[in-house]
C-alpha cells in the first residue's frame, strides 16, 4: 500500500493566517521565532500560511523541522518569487548533522546538447545542497519549449561517472550554470505560458538551485563579454559544425529555389552536375528572404546566443565572436542576405529535404 502523502491542514492555516492558533507559530510567522516542530502536518500548514501571507523571512529560517517541510519551504520561496514578490538572499540554515564541506566542493552543472531539426537541444543539470545532488535531465528549445523532462537523486560518485560518461560518448558541452540558466529559463517560460503550469520536474530542482542564480540568469547576458567580428565573409562553412546544422530558414523561400531549379535544371546544369552562377544568383536571391517567417529571427538569435556561449566555454574565442555576430546582425533586422551562412544554410535545407523525399520513397499508387 502506498505511503499517505503529508498534507498541510486548510483549517489550522486559515486560522494562522487569521491571527489564531499555535502561539510558537504565529510568533515565527511575525519574525520572532523559530519553527521547530515534530509535527508535521503542523510544520507544513505553518509553511502553507507563510505563503499565503508573503512571510518570505520566516521562510527563509525554518528550525529544525521533519525534511518534507523544509522542502516546502524551498518551494513555498519559489512560488512567492514566481508571483513578482522580492526574495533577498539569505544565508542557508544547514543541518547540524551536515558537513559544510560536503557540498560547498560540489558545484551545480550544466552541459548542453546541439539543437535538432526542430531546435531541442539535450541537457543535464545538477544542484547540489544538504539533501544531496539531485539531477534534472531534458530537452528544450522548439516549439514546446520542453520535452522529455526527469529528475532524479544521485550520490557524490554517481554523479561524477555521470559527468565523465556524458563527456566521452555525446557533444555535449559543459556551460557555466548562471549562463546555461539563462539560455533555458525562457523555454521554462513557454512551457508555463502554453500550459498555464510549470513542469512538476523543474517545480522541484528549483528548490535545490542556489538563492539568487535565477534571478542572476534572467539578467545574464551570454554575449557579455564577446566582440563581435565585423567579418562574416567564411560563416558559410559554420554549416558543417554540429551547433549550427540545419538551423530554420522559410519554406517561401525554399519553394522560390526549387521551383527555379526545376525549370532550369537542363540549361543550367552541366553534364556533371556542379552548380552553374544562375544557381548561385537563385540562391542569394532567395537567401535574402530566408528568415522572413514566423519566429525563424528569434530561433536564429537564440541559436546563435547558445553558439556563442558554448563556443567561450570551449575556448574558440573566433567562433564565439563569429556566432555573436550572427545574433547582433540578424536580432537587430539586418538583411539576411549579407551572412554567407543563410545562403549555405538554404542550400543544406534543400538538399537534406530532397535526400529525406528520396529514403522515403514515392507515394503509394492510389
Amino acid at each position: 500500500m502506498a505511503k499517505k502523502k503529508n498534507r498541510w491542514d486548510k483549517a489550522v492555516v486559515e486560522a494562522l493566517v487569521a491571527g489564531n492558533g499555535d502561539e510558537a507559530v504565529l510568533a515565527w510567522l511575525a519574525g520572532t521565532g523559530a519553527l521547530e516542530t515534530s509535527d508535521v502536518t503542523l510544520g507544513l500548514s505553518a509553511v502553507e500560511a507563510a505563503v499565503q501571507t508573503g512571510a518570505v523571512a520566516p521562510l527563509q529560517s525554518i528550525g529544525a523541522v521533519h525534511k518534507d517541510v523544509t522542502k516546502a519551504a524551498k518551494k513555498g520561496l519559489h512560488r512567492l518569487k514566481s508571483k513578482g514578490i522580492e526574495v533577498a538572499d539569505a544565508p542557508r540554515a544547514k543541518s547540524s548533522f551536515t558537513l559544510a564541506s560536503d557540498t560547498s566542493s560540489i558545484p551545480p552543472v550544466a552541459m548542453f546538447g546541439p539543437p535538432t531539426v526542430e531546435g531541442y537541444s539535450e541537457f543535464v543539470l545538477s544542484c547540489t545542497d544538504d539533501e544531496g545532488t539531485c539531477v534534472l535531465m531534458g530537452a528544450f528549445g522548439g516549439k514546446e519549449g520542453i520535452r522529455n523532462l526527469t529528475h532524479g537523486h544521485v550520490s557524490r560518485k554517481q554523479l561524477r561517472d555521470l559527468r565523465k560518461e556524458i563527456g566521452q560518448q555525446s557533444a555535449m558541452v559543459e556551460l557555466p550554470f548562471t549562463e546555461a540558466m539563462s539560455h533555458l529559463l525562457p523555454s521554462i517560460d513557454r512551457v508555463q505560458a502554453l500550459t498555464g503550469k510549470l513542469p512538476h520536474d523543474w517545480d522541484h530542482f528549483v528548490t535545490h538551485v542556489p538563492a539568487g542564480t535565477l534571478d542572476a540568469a534572467r539578467t545574464h547576458d551570454a554575449l557579455s563579454g564577446v566582440e563581435p567580428s565585423p567579418d562574416m565573409e567564411g560563416t558559410s562553412a559554420l554549416s558543417m559544425h554540429p551547433w549550427f546544422q540545419l538551423w530554420p530558414v522559410a519554406s517561401d523561400a525554399i519553394e522560390e529555389v526549387v521551383t527555379k531549379l526545376s525549370t532550369k535544371m537542363e540549361e543550367d546544369s552541366g553534364d556533371d552536375g556542379e552548380e552553374t552562377p544562375s544557381m548561385h544568383a537563385d540562391l542569394a536571391a532567395a537567401s535574402a528572404k530566408a528568415l522572413d517567417g514566423d519566429g525563424i529571427r528569434d530561433e536564429w538569435v537564440r541559436r546563435a546566443r547558445l553558439a556563442t556561449s558554448v563556443a567561450k566555454a570551449a575556448g574558440d574565442d573566433t567562433l564565439a565572436s563569429t556566432a555573436a555576430a550572427i545574433a547582433n546582425h540578424v536580432g537587430s533586422g539586418g538583411d539576411a542576405g549579407d551572412i554567407p551562412f543563410v545562403e549555405r544554410t538554404l542550400q543544406v535545407q534543400i538538399g537534406w529535404m530532397a535526400q529525406q523525399a528520396m529514403e522515403s520513397g514515392p507515394p503509394p499508387t492510389p
